[in-house]
């Protein structure tokens, strides 16, 4: 976290400010700035149409801020931030893996990670065939912070005028495919949320696309109807390109400071 401070000084990626941190009794403890605020989860009933909009344009900001990080390391290597093994707790069931040096073995691993978690020859027979065809071999890897949950999302401000006042809960980042991101966004959060039926994950990816001229890949429920004790991971039925979408309907004035708009 105070890496990243150094790296976005003008709060691109707002995080608590870390004083200081020491070992005691073989266990690790880190003092840092206390954010006040209710957290994404708390506040979303009293949000506006306005505060959610907005939000959805700042994690947008947040997450391309996030893969402008580079990798020391040559080639295309999916792991932790100094070069070790995958730091995601989906896989804490299973076994520390990695680091991978291409999203085609980072899937497989995936693959197997899941259905290891669903034991039984129905569960592997159902899985193994029809699945894998929904994980992207191709695209880039990021940085990424790897938990975006609802609950690591802290907010400020009043209704109307709400705004992402820090992201916490960095035990998880690293260097993921780039669909991964978006996919934790929807990890752990109930089939009759809004933050999944409104759609507004998909928004927040469409509006990514639109200001950089990308496809992101959109998020699609997969996992979790076949392996409900995980928690959830949602991978890439395919990309969407914004060319027709626009920015949903969000003027420019509403941006970041930092973001600009890219047109082709």
């Amino acid at each position: 976290m105070r890496a990243l401070r150094q790296a976005f000084p003008q709060g691109e990626v707002p995080v608590p400010e870390v004083f200081g941190w020491r070992r005691h009794e073989g266990q690790n403890f880190i003092y840092m700035s206390l954010i006040h605020g209710p957290t994404l989860r708390e506040a979303w009933s009293s949000l506006t149409e306005g505060d959610k909009q907005s939000i959805s344009v700042g994690l947008s900001g947040i997450v391309w801020s996030l893969q402008q990080i580079t990798h020391d390391s040559p080639g295309m290597l999916i792991g932790s931030i100094n070069g070790g093994s995958v730091q995601d707790r989906y896989f804490k069931l299973d076994y520390e893996e990695g680091p991978f040096l291409t999203v085609r073995s980072f899937n497989d691993w995936l693959l197997a990670a899941a259905t290891r978690q669903r034991p039984g020859p129905e569960g592997i027979k159902t899985f193994d065939g029809s699945y894998r065809d929904y994980l992207p071999d191709d695209g880039s890897v990021y940085f990424a912070h790897g938990d975006l949950t609802l609950g690591n999302i802290i907010l400020s401000g009043n209704p109307g005028a709400m705004k992402i006042e820090a992201i916490i809960d960095w035990e998880q980042a690293g260097f993921y495919p780039e669909y991964w991101e978006w996919s934790k966004l929807l990890y752990g959060v109930e089939y009759s949320h809004e933050w999944r039926e409104g759609g507004w994950v998909d928004k927040a990816a469409l509006l990514l696309a639109g200001l950089f001229n990308s496809c992101p890949r959109m998020t699609t429920d997969v996992f979790l109807p076949q392996f409900p004790n995980a928690g959830g991971v949602y991978v890439s039925s395919g990309a969407i390109c914004s060319s027709q979408h626009g920015l949903w309907g969000v003027g420019a004035a509403m941006l970041p400071h930092w973001i600009k708009v890219v047109t082709p």
